[in-house]
């Protein structure tokens, strides 16, 4: 049996390689920019770690490989925050080429602690900021 599976993504960005994509970029290089671009929507994050002295660390991340033929007529970017934990939390991440003859999509996850710069020590995520993660996935598309 197959039928199509409806997802939702915190933030979508179209790609194409005159928008910033280039022969040989690599699918953690995608995720880079679409995590950026999801950070980007989260003020009260950033305020956060500001007034804590904090930052976002990597803890973990796995991205499958996106080879040339991804890029031949683009690729789409969706990003989401997954799930969160008291002091970190877990992003998604799927690319998928443009197009009818699409490949098969490449999938991803990256985990990120908040740490303080000082000390090291991990700071609890704020409810605020957890609410801003649930909006974004609130107004996401598919």
């Amino acid at each position: 049996m197959a039928g199509d599976v409806l997802t939702t993504w915190g933030v979508v960005l179209d790609l194409d390689r005159a928008g910033g994509g280039e022969r040989g970029t690599s699918a953690a290089s995608v995720f880079a920019e679409g995590r950026r671009a999801y950070l980007d929507r989260c003020p009260r994050l950033a305020s956060f770690l500001r007034a804590e002295d904090a930052e976002l660390l990597p803890a973990a991340e796995h991205v499958d490989g996106i080879d040339d033929a991804a890029w031949t007529g683009g690729i789409r970017i969706g990003v989401s925050v997954v799930e969160v934990r008291p002091s970190s939390f877990t992003m998604a991440l799927r690319i998928r080429a443009a197009g009818e003859d699409a490949l098969r999509p490449a999938n991803g996850r990256s985990t990120f602690v908040i740490e303080r710069r000082a000390s090291g020590e991990r700071v609890p995520i704020p409810r605020e900021v957890r609410d801003e993660f649930v909006a974004i996935q609130l107004g996401a598309r598919d």
